[in-house]
């Protein structure tokens, strides 16, 4: 009876741990619920492919809820290594009520690309950004003085003939959604923890899963 008392008691614990949440100046409520490490087996969610093996893929879900029912610009949202003093910026994103986005495909962040790149390969097409220059891309608007941004570029084209560009997104139109923000981290400099940013505020310390 004692251990099984324990044993609630931890699973309570780390649930409390889990589900941090924090109110930003902005008037967003962020919940921390789950990080993980797909180093070692894709994400089924995400169509970004990161081949690299020097980086760890680390996915941050959380609830986010917009209490003035804006749209939510979800490239301030940043991994920081404050070991290293590295920020990085998403390699993939997702937003959704419920278990999928269906019935919200028009309010849903869009894949935008940084460079005016051609998209030669079904991988490209697959990943379904487009061009646009109209759509402010914000991360670098909130750099952190000696920090180092990180970005992972993705290839549009083939190993031959490569054409490469960072993504980032358009604003959400969601006003409460689950996020899941997916970080290509070097594990060449692990942290043994890392810092959700949103903007300039720091939202969690992300323990390394």
């Amino acid at each position: 009876m004692k251990k099984l008392a324990l044993l609630v008691l931890g699973i309570l614990l780390q649930t409390t741990a889990i589900s941090q949440v924090y109110q930003t100046k902005d008037g967003l409520t962020v919940t921390l619920k789950k990080v993980k490490n797909v180093r070692d087996k894709g994400d089924l969610k995400s169509n970004v492919k990161i081949t690299d093996q020097d980086v760890d893929k680390i996915v941050v879900k959380c609830y986010i809820e917009s209490n003035d029912n804006e749209s939510v610009d979800v490239n301030s949202f940043a991994l920081v290594d404050q070991e290293h003093k590295l920020r990085y910026r998403m390699v993939d994103f997702l937003d959704y009520r419920g278990f999928t986005s269906f019935g919200s495909e028009n309010k849903i962040a869009r894949k935008m690309l940084k460079e005016p790149v051609e998209i030669q390969s079904p991988y490209g097409d697959r990943i379904g950004a487009v061009y646009n220059p109209e759509v402010k891309d914000t991360f670098l608007d909130f750099e952190m003085g000696d920090y180092e941004n990180v970005e992972t570029k993705v290839n549009l084209g083939s190993k031959r003939n490569p054409h490469c560009s960072s993504i980032y997104y358009s604003p959400t139109k969601l006003n409460e959604f689950t996020a899941e923000f997916f970080y290509a981290v070097s594990r060449e400099k692990t942290a043994s923890s890392y810092d959700l940013y949103y903007k300039g505020e720091k939202l969690f310390e992300v323990g390394m899963p």
